[in-house]
Order: structure tokens, then sequence, then C-alpha cells
């Protein structure tokens, strides 16, 4: 093996010996404010210094420390990336350099050893020495820290506005509030929206209950809300729908909260609401099919189905694919969403003939190219306009669209 050049072997060499002058320079300030603090409640102390025999006791402490350093090898470990061994080593190197020097101060005659300036001194020394051999990693850990508090202090909470001040509204709003620090979404329940006036200004876990819901768009406006949470246990349809309308008119997100048992059983703050759904808009749960009169009709036929991507026809869906048709027609104009759900439909029916078609109904060619090519036997009409409110603006639109324009094509 060729030898090393001589400058590569100073280096390190260099390096140990900087390490040295840098520790006796930290036994130094050391036993300086170890002498300090003794002498500021110790007169003795202070005479102890004054008479020179600190001088000879630093002397000592400044060779014996990095001395036995030395020889434990603390020198020529790598303290980038020093572990529990490398403080370890260093409080073993430091004990027994405490531990030869009260010996060899109980030698001395004449002189009363200074038993606390040599365990205080060999304390702050051993500080000394680790927080200069872990400094990478203290700041490490302290940028990092400062990170993390900037981030949290820039990571704005979802602002909520929970609809309904009773029993649910309550729970969501605990559930909330008593979420850990490390969740991964943050909220905030800015208040309550209650039809009630006898709640109106009501504290309830810590929000107040802020207005009623025609106050709704002004409060989301104002207090700057990112989502309403309709927390309404047992609504009707048309009730719901009411409210729903006047959240509708803001630019907050709208959310219905899970049910009380759901609610307490969901660990992520996700998963605490869903989105609106059919049923909420009807007021009541989704009937099962009813098998014993339905299912022979449709059993081995093709079936299509309009408005197959939207919540009325993809549920329909599902249900007639239980029934076993031999073909189902997928019909909608919005080819994403029908795009997504025959992808769906034909992994969980592999068995079933699947298509999906876009096109308009009330495009007359569309249609019947439609029918000629698959020959429905079953049609499900279930392309219409909801009622939402900006349909209720425009009327005409839904009634021409739903009406005149299927009756030209003879699907009405």
């Amino acid at each position: 093996m060729p030898a090393r050049p001589v400058s590569a072997r100073a280096k390190p060499l260099a390096r140990r010996w900087i390490g040295v002058i840098g520790d006796v320079f930290l036994v130094t300030l050391a036993y300086s404010a170890a002498l300090a603090l003794l002498a500021y409640g110790d007169a003795g102390y202070a005479q102890f210094a004054l008479q020179g025999h600190f001088l000879v006791y630093l002397l000592a402490a400044q060779v014996l420390l990095p001395g036995v350093l030395a020889v434990f090898g603390v020198y020529r470990q790598v303290w980038e990336r020093a572990s529990v061994y490398g403080s370890a080593l260093l409080g073993r190197a430091v004990l027994v350099a405490t531990a030869i020097y009260i010996i060899c101060a109980l030698i001395v005659p004449g002189v009363p050893p200074p038993f606390r300036l040599i365990l205080l001194g060999n304390l702050f020394t051993l500080l000394g020495f680790s927080v200069v051999r872990y400094r990478g990693r203290l700041l490490s850990e302290l940028s990092r820290r400062a990170g993390a508090a900037e981030a949290a202090r820039l990571d704005v909470p979802i602002r909520l506005l929970i609809v309904g001040a009773g029993e649910s509204g309550q729970a969501l709003a605990w559930r909330i509030r008593r979420l850990p620090e490390e969740a991964s979404t943050r909220c905030e329940v800015i208040g309550f929206i209650d039809d009630d006036p006898k709640k109106l200004g009501l504290m309830l876990e810590g929000s107040r209950v802020l207005g009623a819901r025609a106050d709704i768009v002004e409060i989301v406006k104002t207090l700057h809300v990112d989502v309403i949470v309709i927390a309404i246990h047992r609504i009707a349809g048309a009730e719901f729908r009411a409210i729903l309308a006047q959240c509708e008119q803001s630019d907050a997100q709208i959310r219905v909260a899970l049910d009380l048992p759901d609610l307490f059983t969901t660990r992520r703050v996700q998963d605490f609401w869903r989105d609106v759904d059919i049923d909420d808009l009807v007021g009541r749960a989704s009937s099962p099919p009813r098998r014993a009169a339905d299912l022979e009709p449709l059993r081995g036929k093709r079936v299509l189905i309009t408005g197959a991507a939207g919540v009325i026809g993809s549920e329909l869906s599902r249900q007639v694919l239980v029934l076993n048709p031999t073909a189902l027609v997928l019909l909608d104009h919005h080819e994403s969403a029908l795009y997504h759900l025959a992808v769906a439909l034909r992994m969980a029916h592999p068995e079933v003939t699947i298509s999906a078609e876009v096109a308009d109904v009330t495009r007359r060619g569309a249609v019947r190219a439609i029918f000629e090519a698959h020959r429905p036997q079953i049609v499900f009409h279930a392309a219409a306009q909801k009622d939402l409110p900006v349909v209720r603006h425009h009327p005409q639109e839904a009634v021409y669209g739903v009406h005149f324009k299927l009756v030209q094509n003879d699907i009405g």
C-alpha cells in the first residue's frame, strides 16, 4: 500500500491539535465560571483565588482533562455523526479525569483540596465539551423546531361554520376541539347557526351561536368561512333543501356531518363529514329495491339508463346490475363522470356487457343511433335538471329540456 502524502497525514493531526487547544480554552472558561459562582457565596474561594492556588489547579485541569480525552480516543472521533456512544465516551473520560484529579489533590500537602471547584469545574467542562461537539446537531434541531413553529403559524386551519346548535352540532365541535395537536388537518370552529332565537349568543364548546340561516351568507363573507357543515339530526327533506339553498349562495364548501355513532368512531377529521347526497335532499333513507316484484322484468334484458352519471342515474345503474341484465348502456353528456362510472361498474360486474355512450338526450339523431346500436328493451330516464336554486331561476330551461325536446325525440 503506498504511503499517504505528508500533507494528507498532517491535516488530521492539525485538526486534533486544534481540538486540544479548543478544549484547553473550554476548561479555562468552565473553571473560571465555577470559581466565580463559588466565590459569590463563599468568601473562602475568593481568598483561594487571591492566593494564587486557583491558577495551579486550573493549569492541572488544562493538562489532565485533554490528556485523558486523548487516551480515550476522543480526538479521533468523527463528531458530525456521533451518537449516544460519543456522549458516553465523553462522560467516561471526564469521570476518570475527575477521579484522578481528586486523588492527586489529596496528595498535595498544605492546601485543602477544593472539591466543589473540581466537581463543578469538571461538570461545566463536560457541558462545554458536549455543546461544542454536538453543535451541528443542536443547531439543526433548533432550526427544525423553528421551521416547524413557523409552518404551524403559516398553516391556517380550516374555518368551519356549523349549522345546527343541537346535539349533533355540539358533538361535532367537541370532537374537533379534542383532536391531537399532530393531526394532519387543523380545524377551527368559527361559530354555530341556529334558528332558535333563545340560543343566539350562547357559547357551545367555546364557539358562539352567531345567527340564523338567513345570516349564513353574511357570516361566511365576514368571518372568511371555508366549510359549512350541516349538523342537524333527523331533518326533513324540505327543511334540508331550504338550508342548502342558503348555503349555496355563499362561497364556502358545503358538507354534512356524520351521524353520532359514526362521528365518535371516526379518527380522522377529514371523515367527520361527507358530501351532500340524494338521501339528504329527499329527507329519508334510500329504500332497497323490491326484488320480489322487480327482479324478473330486468333479468336477462338489455337496459339503458339516461343521465347515468348523475346522482340518481349512477345509483340506479348499480342496483340494476345486481339484477343480472344481459347488457347495460350508460347514457350521459358528462363524459368524465360517465367514464369513471363505467370503469367502476365494469370492475365490479365483469360478467355484464356495459357500454358508455356520450350524448345529449335532446339530440334526436344521436339518441336514435344509440338505440339502433344497442336495441334496449327497458329504458330508465334519469336525465333531468335537479331542483337546485340555479334551476329555479331558469325554469324555462328545465321544462324545455326535460319535456319539449324529449317529446320531439319520442323519448319522454
